[in-house]
């Protein structure tokens, strides 16, 4: 009887430990499969947050699609399960842009400071323009409420990197124009359906660099705080209107505030004055329009560019330019030449989170037909090295 009582005894030993390896290898399994589980519902919350996130993108552009340059926004979407939040940051005092808190990359591995690029680097704080190429830039940001506020005191400022060809070296770069510029806008005291412009030819500079650059625009302020070049000075008086009288008198204004050329609307019409010396004030010019935009138009002969190889001179007859304003507090704003989009979705009641950072590009939409005309030979009847003769239409 003892000895059967122990084979029974050991029988239930066994089936306690098979049962006990069994239960561990279903919470194994159960582990491994909740596991699976929950990664999977991870990895389709993490996509519904990305896609979340990229709704945000697609809202912001199509925002920014239905407002003027400059437009800021904000917004929030919430959802049972699904959310998203964008930022729109579209407003800055520099073209090119670079924001103040975060690094520059000249490389994938290096990245320098924007106060560290403008001191050491200030080659690589402008645009290029190349040959025969425009740019428009809007001297005004949309306020996000139907109104827009105008900038007033900006500087264009812009250099070459490039030499006289031999055959011209009994003349200098300031005899040639390179850069023609035209500030067009509305006059403030109409509806809107007027546009007035104004604009000049101005050249280049033998001193002239990323430091020490070439200067338009209408802030006394910002030219005595920067490093400028002024490009020619007019040899006429102005009067008390900012307007050149046609006389030639002690009080010559510098041409880096003044354009030569003024067409003024008149009863709905746009017309030209027949003198070209009765010259405009940017300065007045963009206080007494609203919406105003500058278009910078590179006219350079590539024949003047000192290169022994003929088709690498149009390659190197670039303008390198940027856009400065007044900093601070409460100042006005230029555009971003590229806005920056910041979109974060929402997955799971907010338990997961995926963000997205974009950059886009201004629009190039312009409010008014935008052309230049001129001509960039080198030679004709009276000697002037800089006489223009062939005809360039550009539309926007």
């Amino acid at each position: 009887m003892t000895k059967y009582l122990k084979k029974r005894g050991s029988a239930l030993l066994v089936a306690l430990l098979v049962m006990g390896v069994l239960m561990t290898l279903s919470l194994g399994i159960s582990a491994l499969v909740f596991g699976e589980i929950r990664q999977t519902a991870d990895i389709v919350s993490s996509g519904k947050a990305y896609y979340s996130a990229e709704a945000g993108i697609e809202q912001a552009l199509f925002v920014l699609s239905q407002g003027l340059p400059g437009l800021e926004a904000k917004s929030e979407h919430d959802d049972d399960d699904l959310s998203y939040s964008y930022e729109i940051n579209n407003k800055g005092d520099k073209i090119p842009y670079f924001p103040a808190d975060e690094p520059v990359f000249l490389t994938a591995d290096s990245a320098v400071s924007p106060a560290f690029l403008y001191s050491d680097l200030p080659a690589d704080t402008y645009n290029v323009l190349p040959l025969n190429e425009t740019v428009t830039i809007p001297l005004f940001t949309d306020n996000g409420d139907g109104t827009s506020n105008d900038v007033t005191d900006f500087l264009v400022q812009y250099y070459v990197d490039f030499e006289l060809d031999d055959e011209f070296s009994s003349a200098s770069l300031q005899n040639f124009d390179i850069l023609r510029w035209k500030l067009f806008g509305n006059p403030k005291d109409d509806n809107g359906m007027k546009t007035d412009a104004i604009s000049d030819f101005y050249p280049a500079h033998e001193s002239d660099g990323p430091a020490n650059p070439i200067c338009i625009g209408s802030s006394i302020k910002l030219k005595a705080a920067n490093d400028c070049i002024t490009p020619v000075a007019q040899n006429y008086d102005v009067n008390e209107q900012g307007q050149a009288t046609g006389k030639v008198g002690e009080n010559l204004r510098a041409s880096w505030s003044q354009a030569r050329t003024c067409y003024l609307s008149e009863a709905g019409f746009v017309v030209a004055p027949t003198d070209v010396s009765k010259g405009c004030d940017i300065q007045i010019f963009v206080k007494s329009h609203k919406r105003n935009y500058i278009t910078l138009t590179n006219v350079v002969n590539a024949d003047i560019v000192g290169i022994s190889n003929i088709e690498l001179r149009a390659a190197r007859a670039n303008i390198y330019y940027r856009v400065i304003a007044l900093s601070g507090e409460g100042q006005p704003k230029l555009a971003r030449d590229a806005a920056g989009i910041r979109s974060d979705g929402f997955a799971r009641g907010g338990m997961v989170k995926q963000s997205i950072n974009s950059s886009v590009g201004m629009s190039s939409f312009l409010p008014v037909f935008n052309f230049s005309l001129y001509r960039t030979d080198t030679t004709s009847a009276k000697d002037t090295p800089y006489v223009l003769l062939n005809v360039k239409l550009l539309p926007f």
